[in-house]
């Protein structure tokens, strides 16, 4: 049957980067076993947590906040020096960028395939050298994470929360409203 295929397509221009091993990688998010995640990228602190996320955290309403009260919070962080690479845009030179995005971004997206993709790569031993890139700006735009070796060639991209939805929320205390 002749189809037309989706293709998903998201721009690098101005993005930010992160270039990992994969078990580097896998080593954040694997210990988070909630549906979403949360990776904040912090260029002022120079580190990147990963924390599961439930919507419940950006709620207001108390009764639903209470009855995720007993999920339990995962969290793990890591220095930028430990990456391969960690480049962080200047994204003070775009015109539509959310306040405080150039010190720290926000990105809440499903783990189960981005801990699928990077447990393939970590098992591949035909490409010994390979290397996961991740590339984002802010939330609400897609994360991409991109592996190419002799044997292997991966992109996936994925959307992630709007950063307008997320402002007020404290991820790394455990959820709630900031004070």
């Amino acid at each position: 049957i002749d189809a037309d295929a989706v293709v998903a397509v998201a721009t690098r221009e101005n993005c930010s980067e992160i270039v990992a091993l994969p078990r580097v990688l896998l080593k954040m998010v694997e210990p988070v076993k909630s549906n979403e995640i949360a990776f904040i990228i912090s260029d002022a602190n120079k580190k990147v947590s990963v924390t599961s996320f439930h919507y419940a955290d950006n709620s207001s309403n108390l009764v639903l906040s209470s009855s995720f009260s007993s999920d339990l919070k995962t969290e793990t962080t890591m220095e930028s020096d430990e990456f391969d690479e960690f480049n962080y845009s200047d994204y003070n030179k775009e015109d539509d960028v959310p306040a405080g995005v150039d010190k720290e971004v926000t990105l809440v997206f499903s783990c189960k395939e981005a801990k699928a993709m990077l447990q393939f790569c970590a098992q591949s031993s035909v490409d010994d050298e390979l290397r996961v890139i991740v590339s984002f700006h802010w939330g609400g735009k897609p994360i991409c994470f991109e592996a190419e070796g002799d044997a292997y060639k991966g992109e996936m991209i994925l959307a992630t929360v709007a950063h307008n939805l997320l402002s007020g929320v404290d991820l790394i205390s455990g959820g709630g409203k900031k004070n």
